[in-house]
C-alpha cells in the first residue's frame, strides 16, 4: 500500500488481492483491515473475490489478482443470448450457493490484542451468527447480530500467546445460512 494513501482513498484491487492471498507484511495486512473494517464497499468486494477463490480447487488456484480480473471481466461483459434448438432459453433464479460468504477481516494472524471480531457484510443478510473458540474447539462464546462488527465481552478472557479460531455465518434466507473460513488468531495481550 503506497505510504501516502489516506484512510478514505480505497486500496487498489492488487493490494486487495495480495491481501486475500496472505502475501501482504504485517505492516500493509493492518493498513488494509483498518481500511476493511470502515469501508463497506471494499469488505463487499473481498467478500465477492473471495467466494470465486473459494470454488477454485487448491492446487489450482491461481494468482487471486487474475481471479478478479476475470470476474470484472465477466460482469463488463454483456451475456450472450444465443438461440437454442429447444427453443428460448428459461430465465429462473440463481442457486443459492451463490450468495457470497462473509470473510472474515480481523482479527487474523498475530495480533496485539483482540476487542472485537470484524467481517465483511453479506447481500441481503439479515443476521450473523459468530462463534469464538480456543485450541481445542471448545466455544468460548457465541452471539447472534445484524452488524458486522461483534465486541467481545468482558467476560471472554483471552490468554497472550495463545491461539483462538473464529468464524462468522450470515443468514442469506429462511433456515439458510453461508459460513465464513475458520480463521485462526493469536492475541499478544490479554483482553480488558
Amino acid at each position: 500500500m503506497a505510504a501516502d494513501e489516506s484512510p478514505a482513498t480505497h486500496p487498489e484491487a492488487r493490494v486487495l488481492a495480495a491481501y486475500l492471498d496472505g502475501a501482504l507484511k504485517d505492516a500493509d495486512r493492518s493498513l488494509v483491515e483498518a481500511h476493511l473494517a470502515g469501508c463497506a464497499e471494499c469488505r463487499f468486494e473481498v467478500a465477492a473475490v473471495a467466494q470465486l477463490v473459494r470454488t477454485v480447487p487448491q492446487p489450482r488456484r491461481v494468482a487471486v489478482g487474475l481471479a478478479a480480473a476475470a470476474v470484472l471481466a465477466l460482469l463488463l461483459v454483456p451475456a450472450l443470448d444465443l438461440p437454442s434448438r429447444f427453443g428460448p432459453a428459461e430465465r429462473r433464479e440463481p442457486a443459492v450457493t451463490t450468495t457470497a460468504a462473509p470473510v472474515a477481516i480481523a482479527p487474523r494472524g498475530a495480533v496485539e490484542s483482540a476487542r472485537e471480531l470484524v467481517w465483511s457484510a453479506v447481500p441481503h443478510a439479515t443476521r450473523y451468527r459468530v462463534m469464538l473458540m480456543d485450541s481445542a474447539g471448545t466455544v468460548l462464546w457465541r452471539w447472534e447480530i445484524a452488524d458486522t462488527v461483534a465486541v467481545l465481552p468482558d467476560t471472554v478472557r483471552l490468554s497472550p500467546g495463545s491461539p483462538y479460531f473464529w468464524k462468522v455465518e450470515a443468514e442469506t434466507g429462511f433456515d439458510r445460512w453461508v459460513a465464513s473460513d475458520l480463521v485462526d488468531f493469536t492475541a499478544g495481550t490479554p483482553h480488558r
